[in-house]
């Protein structure tokens, strides 16, 4: 008979032994006592291991399994309760992330940061401790992130700050971190500063910069010239080895540097297993078979929509959660499923409903390999799978870039992944004969719709893309439809869309988005009136239906009986939030801010998701001088951002920024921009980091019509269209023409808005033939646009006639750029200049190019 314990569920962490006073890695595994009587073994009982140093063989801890367990519901389930209740609490914050680290529920502390990082409002003690945590459980990529931010948010405390630059040199950020570590060397006490010492020291070993490696020793020794024996002697070794390899260059990875992974199988001891292998071996051969028919697949039940809905398996209901997972274990070989609920998808005023997920079979794949793969089910064959694979390497250099791989929609999928809906473990072990091992994982991708379109079109085959649009507007028809349709607009045949429309018309309530491109389609093949009665038989059939007032509306011919319908479609109870949306453009087309504001207000109410809507509050808040409450709404939007998408906050930062300069508040702006920068710079190339910053501080400059400021940025900035924006501020106007020609030439879109800031400033400065030749080309470019609005412009500059104000007002232009095209035609018809440049000036607000050039022409100074 013989005993002895197995190992299950491991974790590695870093930290110090309890029992040795050593720093290392640290064991937390779940301990199954076995004895072993011949061939038969049995289990007699599990207990969890914590922090087991794989030096001395110590444990800081021994439970019983059932002891842990409890413990995690006492100590860290309240802890994990207060923290939701209270997320902004540091104190609370502090306490989840210590009960987490002291059981070792590695899974339980990811949660914790996810809402702390989430909240977004930690402070540098918070973040530091949020580091110290990471890097305990390994994750040395966030422990990294943690620690920039915290002494970018300002450490005072000297230990604080060794701790955080010593989690940033072990994730290899030499370059990075090296001012201050120098700095620290300096002036730090020797007793603090001993370990990052040795650290600094191994990191530029292992980077093969020995010379350094060699200096940092000699200013070691002349701050510490009395250290302990043990660090003394680890100085001796590295110094003799940094002298042997100094010639080649030869990179030495040292124990204080060494990778761990918390993926390492854990089973039977050694030196145990030959005196029972080979008989298991034998019995398992023989049960395999046996085994296989009746172990239970792992399958992971994924959701692509924005609500939980309900599918039967095999007879067996199951919810498919909102944009979540479930894991699933199924016996059955091949599984039948079925949609349950009765309220998704389309359907018609009679209540019948078009089935959006028919019963389908699926066989979960050979009953040998199946068992190597990862099944994902997916009944609504919307959810973004990603399947991601990462390199890790002794030398960073030498590890190929990752690779991501979105997979098409589809509702079953066999991944052969290493990770299923899990992190990447930190760091892993490398073979003596490997210097780079690759991992993979799947994930499911969670964003907001517009950045889940951008992720889709940019990665999947038009086909594959339009494919994934059709089932999403399938199924949930009145969610995020405007931005849904938009895209499918450029991917499909008009024929083709307008039969796919058709099948949402019918739909109650009454799917604005859909009829509104079907009248666009159907309107611009030239049947109008064919709609226009279609609407109008709609309209009597459901008179008190004011999203079908507004439809109509579109389609009269009639200016007054359009404008009657409008207004009649805004009015309580139940308005359009189309219709408010388009009263409230034609308000500010025509100057009247406030109410414009009050109407576009009721239309992000109605409809809170809206791109469009909340865009055009946004415009009106800074056109009426409300930048404290616009600051707010950014900031609140970056909060709710998609966490997996680090530009969009990046981009609502720099919005923010904005209106805080326009607000008074530059100080205020100024360190959210260097926030934001330090956060984003991580995930720049470094070719991209001085452009990237020259672009943030060229926000501020604008804002504060600095225009110093203005031209060292766009100096500091690399882009082609940069040098010609320089060049048009600087009133060199010929050089600036000849460089937009350059741009255009290479394939710059959208050119008509820069042609008429020079038609308008060659004006001003009295240069008539290069002022004529872009006016030239401004309509030119205004007549081959695809906005109507700009057409019809286009038309009116080519023309000798003075419009009225009224028929520059009445044109559906672009809404940022409406001083401008006021100014320009102000500038081609100086008898309507005064009303026009009125107009302009009460639209105003854009600090931006190419706003802050025309405020000499548009306010006459």
């Amino acid at each position: 008979m013989s005993e002895w314990f197995a190992r299950r569920d491991a974790i590695v962490t870093r930290g110090r032994c309890e029992s040795c006073d050593r720093y290392g890695f640290l064991h937390d595994f779940t301990a199954l006592r076995c004895v072993q009587i011949g061939v038969p073994i049995f289990p007699l009982g599990r207990r969890r291991v914590l922090r087991h140093c794989i030096q001395c063989q110590g444990a800081y801890e021994q439970l019983p399994i059932g002891e842990w367990k409890r413990r995690l519901a006492s100590d860290l389930a309240p802890a994990l309760a207060a923290l939701e209740e209270a997320p902004r609490d540091a104190d609370v914050a502090l306490e989840a992330i210590e009960a987490a680290v002291a059981l070792g529920a590695r899974q339980a502390f990811h949660e914790v940061a996810l809402r702390i990082e989430k909240d977004g409002t930690a402070g540098a003690t918070l973040l530091l401790a949020l580091a110290r945590a990471y890097d305990h459980f390994l994750m040395g990529k966030a422990a990294a992130t943690a620690a920039r931010r915290a002494l970018g948010a300002g450490l005072d405390d000297t230990d604080d700050r060794i701790a955080a630059a010593s989690i940033l040199v072990r994730a290899g950020a030499i370059e990075e971190v090296r001012p201050e570590v120098d700095e620290l060397i300096a002036t730090a006490r020797p007793e603090a500063l001993r370990p990052l010492g040795s650290l600094w020291v191994d990191a530029l070993q292992a980077d093969g910069a020995h010379d350094e490696a060699l200096d940092a020793l000699d200013l070691l020794d002349a701050v510490d010239d009395e250290p302990p024996g043990v660090i003394a002697r680890a100085r001796a070794r590295a110094r003799r080895s940094s002298e042997k390899n100094r010639s080649s260059g030869r990179s030495d990875l040292a124990a204080g540097l060494r990778v761990a992974r918390n993926d390492r199988p854990t089973g039977l001891p050694r030196n145990l297993a030959p005196l029972f292998v080979l008989p298991v071996l034998v019995a398992l051969a023989a049960a395999i078979p046996f085994a296989i028919g009746l172990s239970p697949r792992t399958v992971h039940l994924v959701g692509g929509l924005d609500r939980a809905y309900r599918v039967s398996i095999n007879g067996e209901a199951f919810e498919v959660p909102r944009n979540g997972r479930i894991e699933l274990w199924l016996h059955d070989r091949e599984i039948e499923v079925a949609l349950l609920d009765t309220d998704l998808g389309l359907r018609s005023a009679d209540g019948r409903r078009e089935p959006p997920i028919p019963p389908a079979r699926y066989d979960l794949g050979n009953r040998f390999s199946a068992l190597g793969d990862t099944v994902v089910l997916n009944p609504d064959a919307t959810a973004l799978l990603d399947v991601e694979e990462v390199y890790y390497a002794v030398n960073v250099n030498m590890a190929p870039d990752p690779r991501y791989t979105l997979r098409a929609p589809g509702a079953f999928h066999l991944l052969d992944v290493d990770i299923a809906f899990d992190d990447f473990p930190a760091e892993v072990d490398l073979s003596s004969r490997s210097t780079v091992a690759s991992r993979t994982r799947v994930v499911l991708e969670r964003p907001p719709t517009a950045s889940a379109i951008g992720l889709v079109r940019g990665r999947l085959d038009e086909r594959a893309l339009r494919r994934w649009i059709e089932r999403r507007l399938l199924l949930e028809p009145d969610r995020d439809a405007s931005q849904l349709i938009d895209s499918l607009v450029y991917l499909v045949e008009p024929d083709e869309l307008i039969a796919f429309l058709k099948r949402g018309l019918a739909h109650r309530p009454v799917l604005v988005p859909w009829h509104r491109t079907y009248q666009d389609l159907v309107g611009g093949a030239g049947r109008a009136a064919e709609i226009e009665t279609e609407y109008a038989a709609l309209r009597e059939a459901t008179p008190d239906d004011r999203s079908i007032a507004w439809l109509l509306s579109r389609m009269r011919s009639d200016v007054d009986e359009r404008e009657r319908l409008l207004d009649e479609a805004c009015q309580d109870p139940s308005p359009c939030p189309d219709a408010l949306y388009e009263a409230a453009y034609w308000k500010h087309a025509e100057g009247t801010l406030e109410e414009a504001l009050v109407l576009a207000r009721k239309a992000e109410t109605a409809e809170p998701g809206r791109v469009a809507f909340t865009a055009l509050v946004d415009v009106l808040l800074q056109a009426t001088g409300a930048f404290d409450e616009l600051q707010g709404r950014l900031e609140r939007r970056a909060t709710r951002a998609w966490s997996q998408d680090v530009w969009t906050p990046y981009a609502l930062a720099l919005d923010r920024a904005e209106a805080l300069a326009q607000g008074g508040r530059v100080g205020e702006a100024r360190r959210l921009l260097d926030q934001s920068f330090t956060a984003i710079r991580p995930h720049l190339a470094s070719t991209d980091i001085q452009q990237t910053r020259a672009e943030a501080d060229l926000v501020l400059a604008e804002a504060t019509e600095d225009a110093a400021a203005i031209d060292d940025a766009l100096a500091r900035n690399t882009d082609g269209y940069a040098a010609f924006r320089r060049q048009v501020s600087a009133g060199q106007l010929g050089v600036a023409s000849g460089l937009l020609e350059a741009l255009v030439a290479d394939g710059l879109p959208d050119a008509d808005d820069d042609h008429l800031i020079l038609f308008i400033l060659a004006t001003s400065k009295g240069e008539n033939e290069l002022a004529a030749m872009h006016l030239r080309l401004a309509i030119d470019a205004l007549a081959i646009s695809y906005n109507g609005g700009k057409n019809a412009l286009a038309s009116i500059l080519a023309t000798d006639e003075p419009p009225t104000l009224d028929a520059v007002t009445g044109l559906a232009l672009p809404i940022a750029f409406r001083a401008l095209y006021l100014a320009a035609v102000a500038t081609r018809f100086p008898t309507v200049a005064a009303d026009c440049l009125a107009l302009a000036r009460r639209l105003d607000a854009d600090p931006s190019h190419p706003h802050h050039l025309l405020r000499p022409i548009v306010h006459g100074e």
